[in-house]
């Protein structure tokens, strides 16, 4: 096996420059640290872990102690535990017992032998935590299961929950219940247990309950549906048993008693049992967030805190059984989300009998349907998107007041900051957001991270290689990352630019014109395109000339999938798009960072739906948007890949896991300060021919047909021809 003096050797530098590049230390210049890399891989040289881990005195690897991954429930908390570790520097090893004493003491010698830095576990020991301190496991987090004598264990509050389920039960007018557990020695079934028993005793109903393992599962279900009277309802402590019980009914079983059981959270309706879920990512990441911070001595952790319930949620509407069917019909721009909407909405029609249909046009055909809307009753709503609502919002919609007094009171339930931003107008409620969407800075982290480029970098430009804060570092990264200015750039472009269109080079522009100031128009509504700002903004574009792919740069797909391909090392992308990048397509699905967009004054997009002001039927379009709005609704559609204003979606795991960007996204609604409307302006603004307008005066100034000032100059006077500033 090769050896450092071996790589020193073959690179022609000194052992201490080997091991410093080797281990990440060390002011070593880039083309040292390229040969060292080189000199290693030809040799075949892999770093001993374990000598690293012995000077070090432990690992930086987090164990992770499970039963098994047949639940889902542990599936989500391992999950949502890797992702946060790995994101805070550590690696993740998964000990899996089978609920077994022996296995899980192998797991702790494994713990033991790889000195690993903390531990996660679901214990099946009842030995007060002796076997991990033996083996001197010293930052150690029970989950769910105390090891006994009271020892306290993160987890959720399931006395409150077995209470819960028969509480639910009752109602639903059970006489005969049962329970299947896993042993009664986990405190939380214990927990359950008594919590069922307790309201289920009051009213005079005795639970048969059975103890089961997973080996065993089938069989002693068998044995409680062909009890002499067969229970009219079963509890279930473990989401596992709750598929093999349903699957033995749905074949074997004449009967049909209801189920009852723990859950984790889904995104998606699942049906078939009464699922009273818990968030076992959230509870993932709370485990791991306490053993780092005992880890890196962070002070005292918070006392343990049983985590609530969610208890079952419904995707059904807000409305009491099935009315005389009737058609919604949407009127909206055709993009992929439109798919989205119209899958979800087949929910809404099998529990209400409303159909939900979609007229979908070409941008183009929009406008066309728009500019004539006041005159017919064929749309009871219509989806607009950015670029349009500030134009057509008092012509199309209904002021929702009219239709629900209260209804301001559902901005509660969104993300803050989105009432003025897609929804009034002249201070009056017309709409409410459906895809909002705020613009980010993503970058390939690999890059970012790699030690040969940072040093790279810090030799030409004297700084370190960070997200950029200013589009002038943005600028000198795309340059950097750019193969025909630096051939040893692994992507071929640095960055992309979406210019296909007049609106969205306007987009291009005006962001990088916000991250200078707030303002596009002086105190008298005037438009400031010829400003300093206005013509740093347009160097900035024409600076990024041979940083681009000029063949995908048509549309934001493009550049989202550019970016997605691996080819580009930087993008500001729109946070409602970006789905893509985590598709089984994309090549860097694993290595995405993000950060603020730069200048801190993000672009906002997205959609708003309201109530067409000729629609029959405002009532029931109410019902309608208030189900899109739900939680349950918006997560379904996040997960999909959509954005929602929901501000409860946004702590789903299941969809932050998968894009963790959308937590800065929506933190960006309240922080962006960017708007195109003049501020004096009470009528409607045609904000699509103010991008038209600013968008050609790019293309021009960018493909070197006229001279940046000259554009700039010319798209001043043509805005001020159009919109003349009100009285």
């Amino acid at each position: 096996m090769a050896t450092i003096k071996d790589i020193a050797r073959a690179a022609g530098v000194s052992q201490g420059t080997v091991s410093n590049v080797l281990n990440g230390k060390g002011n070593v210049s880039s083309t040292k640290i390229r040969q060292v890399q080189q000199a290693a891989q030809q040799l075949g040289y892999a770093l001993n872990q374990r000598a690293q881990v012995l000077r070090r005195g432990s690992s930086k690897t987090l164990a992770v102690v499970l039963p098994s991954l047949y639940n889902r429930c542990y599936v989500d908390f391992f999950t949502s535990f890797r992702n946060y570790a790995q994101n805070c520097g550590y690696q993740v090893s998964l000990l899996l017992t089978d609920d077994q004493p022996e296995k899980e003491e192998r797991a702790i010698g494994e713990i033991q032998s790889g000195m690993m830095a903390g531990t996660a576990a679901f214990t099946c020991l009842h030995d007060d935590g002796a076997a991990y301190a033996a083996a001197g496991v010293q930052h150690i987090c029970f989950v769910e299961r105390s090891p006994g004598s009271g020892a306290p264990a993160l987890g959720f509050d399931y006395y409150a929950l077995g209470c819960d389920m028969a509480r639910r039960a009752i109602a639903d007018g059970c006489r005969n219940p049962a329970a299947l557990l896993e042993s009664h020695a986990f405190s939380s079934q214990s927990e359950l247990l008594r919590g069922l028993r307790d309201v289920l005793d009051a009213r005079g109903l005795p639970l048969t309950c059975r103890q089961t393992e997973s080996s065993q599962c089938a069989g002693d279900a068998f044995d409680l549906l062909g009890a002499e009277v067969a229970p009219d309802a079963i509890f279930i402590g473990n989401y596992a048993f709750a598929q093999t019980l349903r699957s033995i009914i749905r074949h074997f079983h004449e009967g049909s008693p209801r189920l009852y059981s723990v859950s984790p959270l889904f995104a998606l309706p699942m049906g078939d049992f009464t699922e009273f879920e818990m968030n076992y990512r959230l509870l993932g990441r709370r485990a791991a967030e306490r053993l780092i911070a005992l880890i890196e001595d962070e002070g005292a952790p918070a006392p343990l805190q049983a985590l609530p319930v969610d208890g079952v949620r419904s995707w059904l509407p807000p409305v009491c059984g099935k009315r005389k069917a009737r058609r919604l019909s949407i009127l909206t721009q055709d993009s992929p989300s439109i798919n989205i909407l119209r899958n979800v909405s087949r929910l809404y029609t099998r529990e209400t009998g409303t159909e939900i249909s979609f007229a979908a046009y070409s941008y183009d055909g929009l406008s066309e349907v728009l500019s004539s809307i006041e005159n017919t009753a064929a749309f009871d709503l219509a989806r607009l998107d950015s670029k349009r609502w500030p134009y057509y919002m008092e012509r199309v919609y209904t002021p929702l007041k009219e239709i629900d007094p209260d209804i301001e009171r559902i901005f509660d339930t969104f993300v803050p900051g989105l009432s003025r931003k897609y929804s009034h107008m002249n201070g009056t409620l017309y709409a409410l957001p459906n895809t909002t969407s705020a613009q980010l800075l993503f970058y390939r982290r690999d890059l970012f991270e790699n030690t040969a480029f940072r040093r790279r970098y810090t030799e030409l430009y004297n700084c370190e290689l960070l997200p950029p804060t200013t589009y002038q570092e943005y600028n000198r990264i795309a340059r950097f990352f750019t193969r025909a200015f630096n051939p040893d750039s692994p992507v071929e472009f640095g960055t992309g630019l979406t210019l296909g269109s007049a609106s969205e080079a306007a987009k291009e522009f005006l962001s990088r014109y916000f991250s200078h100031t707030d303002t596009l128009y002086d105190d008298d509504g005037h438009i400031l395109l010829t400003s300093p700002e206005a013509v740093q903004a347009m160097q900035e574009l024409i600076d990024l000339h041979g940083c681009i792919d000029p063949t995908h740069c048509a549309t934001w797909k493009d550049t989202i999938d550019h970016f997605a391909s691996g080819n580009a090392a930087i993008a500001v992308l729109y946070s409602n798009f970006t789905s893509n990048i985590m598709s089984s397509n994309s090549r860097i699905s694993d290595r995405i960072g993000y950060a603020m967009v730069p200048g801190g004054n993000p672009m906002l997009g997205g959609s708003t739906i309201g109530i067409c002001r000729r629609s029959e039927q405002k009532e029931e379009a109410l019902r309608f948007l208030r189900w899109l709005c739900r939680e349950e609704t918006a997560t379904t559609m996040m997960l999909m890949g959509t954005t929602s204003p929901c501000s409860k979606a946004y702590e789903n795991l299941e969809v932050i896991d998968r894009c963790p960007w959308l937590l800065m996204a929506r933190d960006c609604f309240a922080l962006s300060r960017a708007s195109h409307i003049p501020p004096m302006r009470v009528s409607s603004f045609d904000e699509q021919r103010f991008l038209n307008i600013l968008g050609m005066a790019v293309n021009t100034a960018y493909s070197g047909v006229m001279s940046m000032e000259d554009t700039l100059k010319f798209a001043q006077t043509t805005f001020e021809k159009a919109f003349k500033p009100e009285d």
